[in-house]
């Protein structure tokens, strides 16, 4: 048995950042953790009421760490069902993309199902591919605005 690595099958998706998006019970109490524990911040803060949540967002050794926390009911119910009494989980894989129509394009011809396909958001555009029965994480992949 060989130990040396398989080349990939495919050109890997060309991304410029990535991002972990985690779900959080306390957003106030997770960024303190983060802050004391690991040293994290400063945090910027995003209100996304038409996603029924509240983000912040900071930078760890290249990667952007967004956190999550529901903003209202139905949305709360939701993440608590998804959280499971845990204090926080990883919901998405985020990447940061030149074009996002070109990698739903992609991802669609390796037939993976997308939530959403064309989400237009003051930063800019996005889509959401599920990825669950493959690899157990959602897929954001997001185009900065111009």
């Amino acid at each position: 048995m060989s130990t040396s690595p398989s080349p990939p099958a495919a050109a890997p998706l060309p991304a410029r950042k990535l991002q972990l998006g985690i779900l959080v019970a306390s957003l106030d109490a997770t960024i303190a953790s983060l802050e004391r524990v690991l040293g994290l911040g400063p945090f910027r803060f995003l209100d996304v009421p038409e996603a029924g949540v509240r983000a912040a967002f900071a930078d760890w050794a290249g990667v952007e760490i967004e956190l999550l926390e529901a903003a209202n009911d139905e949305v709360a119910q939701a993440h608590a069902a998804f959280l499971k009494g845990r204090p926080a989980r990883l919901q998405h894989v985020g990447a940061y993309v030149p074009d996002v129509d070109a990698a739903v394009g992609r991802l669609r011809g390796e037939r993976v199902r997308m939530l959403i396909d064309d989400l237009a958001a003051e930063t800019g555009r996005a889509a959401l591919a599920d990825l669950r029965s493959e690899a157990g994480f959602l897929l954001e992949l997001v185009e900065a605005a111009r």
